[in-house]
């Protein structure tokens, strides 16, 4: 019984060690298409999550435009942003 509790209290601060913090980053690169769309900028989801990134204060790329000197320099300091489908079953 204490080594279920030992593993699983060391698998949550693992977990919880392992989320970076957003607040680290100055830039966010938005893909031009989600992957689980068909168009690009499919019911204006690219450019509202660019809309809301840049609202909170970041400065946002769509992955097809010309970026900073910084970001073209080190890829790692910016977040790279990825939407996954979820699908509802009935």
């Amino acid at each position: 019984m204490k080594s279920y509790l030992f593993i699983t209290l060391l698998a949550i601060s693992f977990a919880v060690q392992a989320q970076s913090n957003t607040a680290n980053y100055k830039y966010i690169i938005v893909p031009e298409k989600f992957s689980f769309l068909k168009q690009v900028n499919q019911y204006g989801l690219n450019t509202l999550t660019k809309a809301l990134f840049e609202e909170k204060g970041f400065t946002v790329y769509f992955d097809n435009t010309e970026i900073s000197q910084e970001i073209a320099a080190d890829r790692c300091k910016a977040l790279t942003v990825d939407l996954q489908e979820k699908t509802a079953c009935l």
